[in-house]
């Protein structure tokens, strides 16, 4: 590749996003299910919902939706979307690891990516708005 298309890549604020996100995350593909993911994934009866069932998941916690034992305490850990978020996982890509780490992957480049652009709108200035982009992009707060 020559050096001048390589620098139009680079200075695409997109492209060095994504390489931020991809640099900063892609390790995490080769890894397994790792504490909770046992209780709410692999070990969860009702991870295989139908899409009638869909809508408990907005009336249920987190925790409820496992049916599993008391040993972990329940509480009321509402999260409707992380919940649909692993049925849909699950349905494409069964219980295999890889699969949930890159749609992780592609859910974090597109909120990365609004984040840009929200910046953008917010200080219409696209240096500012590509540093803040940048940090979430690969602050490590965001594994798991």
């Amino acid at each position: 590749m020559n050096p001048a298309k390589l620098y139009k890549i680079l200075s695409n604020p997109y492209a060095i996003l994504f390489l931020f996100v991809v640099v900063a995350v892609a390790p995490s593909m080769k890894n397994e299910f790792i504490w909770d993911d046992y209780e709410l994934i692999i070990e969860n009866p009702r991870i295989d919902l139908s899409p009638k069932e869909i809508p408990s998941i907005f009336t249920n916690s987190l925790w409820k939706m496992t049916d599993t034992s008391e040993s972990v305490p329940k509480g009321s850990y509402y999260r409707p979307l992380v919940y649909l978020f692993f049925v849909v996982n699950y349905k494409i890509w069964g219980t295999n690891p890889f699969g949930f780490h890159l749609s992780n992957i592609i859910m974090h480049i597109i909120v990365v990516l609004v984040i840009y652009k929200i910046g953008i709108l917010l200080f219409n200035d696209r240096r500012i708005s590509l540093m803040a982009a940048s940090i979430f992009a690969v602050h490590p707060v965001h594994n798991e």
